[in-house]
Order: C-alpha cells, then structure tokens, then sequence
C-alpha cells in the first residue's frame, strides 16, 4: 500500500482536503492496479 503525504497552506477547507484525498487516492489506485 503506498502511503503518501500531502502538505497544504493554511485556509483549505475540509471537503477541498477530501476531495484531494478522495482524487489521489483514484489515481494511485488506477496506475498501482494498471487501470490507467
């Protein structure tokens, strides 16, 4: 499982801080799974 960290600037709400989460983790799912 790859494990990735995410530094932010202050201000960002707590959906947009989903919604990075919840996108990244899609995409390292599609190229780890090779569903690119």
């Amino acid at each position: 499982m790859a494990h990735i960290i995410v530094k932010m600037h202050p201000g960002r709400s707590e959906q947009q801080k989903a919604q990075l989460a919840e996108a990244i983790t899609r995409q390292v799912m599609a190229i780890t799974t090779g569903r690119c």
